[in-house]
């Protein structure tokens, strides 16, 4: 494969890249043109992004570092959001297993995308202030505490 340098990432273009996209990480550009150009390695799934840890910005299951050569993006899922609580509360059990009996509400933590702030919803009211947004607001402006888009799969 030939070294493209239009595909190497720092923490200056890191938020261009996303989990599970496939990757070769290293300290360097050499590093990253003998991983790519030698057969004893193959590229990993992304799984960490973190442009503030001072050692690496960037991690997968087997390897870390401050550069990532992106080899294949992965498939991203489109998402939309939801139409209405009755299909967010839907949507949440099955995303989630989660089960709760008709009348109970669930207690659902979200992460403030901008932020990596977590609050909690319940009632679909936030917090104690018990101010409510709306679902494109939530789609817009927070995901679940797994990453997941907070609305439905289009």
């Amino acid at each position: 494969m030939k070294f493209d340098k239009s595909k190497v990432f720092t923490a200056l273009n890191a938020d261009e890249l996303k989990p599970g996209d496939k990757v070769y990480l290293g300290d360097s550009i050499a590093e990253l043109k003998y991983k790519l150009e030698n057969e004893d390695y193959s590229p990993s799934i992304l799984t960490i992004i973190d442009i503030d840890d001072w050692n690496f910005s960037f991690v997968t299951k087997k390897d870390v570092g401050n550069l990532a050569y992106l080899v294949e993006r992965t498939k991203r899922k489109e998402f939309r959001p939801y139409k209405d609580c009755d299909e967010m509360l839907a949507d949440f059990k099955k995303r989630f297993n989660a089960n709760w009996a008709d009348y109970e509400m669930p207690l659902i933590w979200l992460k403030q995308k901008s932020k990596d702030v977590c609050i909690f919803m319940q009632e679909f009211a936030f917090g104690s202030e018990k101010m409510t947004y709306d679902l494109p607001f939530l789609f817009t402006h927070y995901t679940y505490l797994d990453g997941t888009p907070c609305g439905m799969e289009a």
